[in-house]
């Protein structure tokens, strides 16, 4: 007993050019402190943004919910318990070798989240993106890029929106891989190699094309061909490859029908053509 006692007044007097152990008392007034400190950070930033006019926030949709917590606020003796409990975890974490992540972002911030997004941006320096935002209904977005309030409204909520009145709304650039990949359904469908855009889904549609007056899909091969002088769901041209091809191993390559006109027409439009229609 009087080893241990001997050895505790050393811990706590300190040996010879050595600083002692942290006392149980000392980190407690180190963290009131620091709590101190952090809830003068708190009201100055209180203060600061009460000064700023904060922007217009777009309306919630009906029914919206406050997100569990939002209001939620904390005091001192919970403070210290986060403290305490975020010193563990770091402590954890160098313990089991797990390394930092690190992300950097540019930009300026002008306002919070609404219930309708949950990151919207426009170019320029300190311009508020909410001017040049569309009206977005009852839709939510994770993140919206915009650059005109005239553009078309969203009718589905989605992760990614692009809202432009004459700019490319979203697109996607790739060196060596799909410029932009969407899949749906059950998983992935079967791969056709590389291609700028690729619609992926083992249950469902891959890529679908729909308009009410002109094509659905319309794809253009080397060159065009003559003009499609009707309209269709599938359009192909080409000026000397093949407009459209169908292949199958087992079942039809081609397959044509209609109620009230011809289910598959082909011609030859050229004199001179060696494989007529």
């Amino acid at each position: 007993m009087t080893g241990s006692a001997n050895g505790a007044d050393r811990m706590e007097q300190g040996d010879s050019g050595r600083a002692s152990a942290p006392t149980i008392e000392g980190l407690v007034a180190r963290l009131e402190a620091m709590a101190a400190q952090l809830e003068e950070q708190r009201a100055e930033i209180g203060r600061l943004q009460a000064e700023r006019p904060a922007p217009a926030a777009v309306a919630a949709p009906p029914g919206a919910k406050r997100t569990p917590g939002a209001g939620r606020t904390t005091d001192r003796r919970g403070l210290l318990r986060g403290l305490l409990a975020a010193g563990a975890a770091t402590v954890a974490l160098g313990a089991s070798g797990a390394r930092t992540a690190h992300a950097a972002a540019r930009g300026t911030l002008v306002g919070g989240s609404t219930v309708n997004y949950g990151l919207v941006a426009t170019f320029g320096v300190g311009d508020d993106p909410l001017p040049f935002l569309p009206p977005l209904g009852s839709t939510s977005h994770g993140v919206i890029g915009t650059e005109s309030n005239i553009a078309r409204s969203p009718a589905f909520s989605s992760g990614v929106l692009g809202c432009s009145d004459d700019f490319v709304g979203v697109q996607g650039l790739s060196n060596s891989n799909y410029g932009v990949y969407g899949q749906t359904a059950g998983g992935p469908g079967l791969g056709v190699g590389l291609s700028a855009v690729l619609g992926s889904s083992r249950d469902a549609t891959g890529v679908g094309g729909a308009s009410t007056n002109n094509s659905g899909v319309f794809g253009v091969s080397h060159g065009f061909g003559p003009g499609l002088s009707n309209l269709a769901g599938t359009g192909g041209t080409s000026d000397n490859n093949i407009g459209v091809l169908g292949t199958s191993t087992s079942n039809l390559g081609v397959l044509g029908e209609s109620t009230k006109s011809i289910g598959v027409l082909g011609a030859a439009s050229a004199a001179n053509n060696g494989s007529p229609g």
